[in-house]
């Protein structure tokens, strides 16, 4: 499992695969193996745009995986 400080690793853009990541709403999470692009980094959490445009905040822990 990644910490905040294994993500500082990725940059913005980066395009990441997470799975079993809650978002804002824990009873709605992702699809195993959402992709997106980091877009904004924050105290807890990360931001990816998917493919699809969608904007999605990821709050920690999370599993991230290229």
């Amino acid at each position: 499992m990644k910490t905040f400080d294994d993500l500082l690793e990725y940059e913005l853009g980066e395009e990441v695969q997470l799975f079993n990541a809650p978002r804002q709403n824990p009873r709605n999470c992702f699809e195993t193996g959402t992709k997106g692009k980091i877009i904004e980094f924050f105290e807890n959490g990360l931001m990816i745009e998917t493919e699809k445009g969608e904007k999605i905040r990821i709050y920690l822990p999370v599993i991230v995986c290229n």
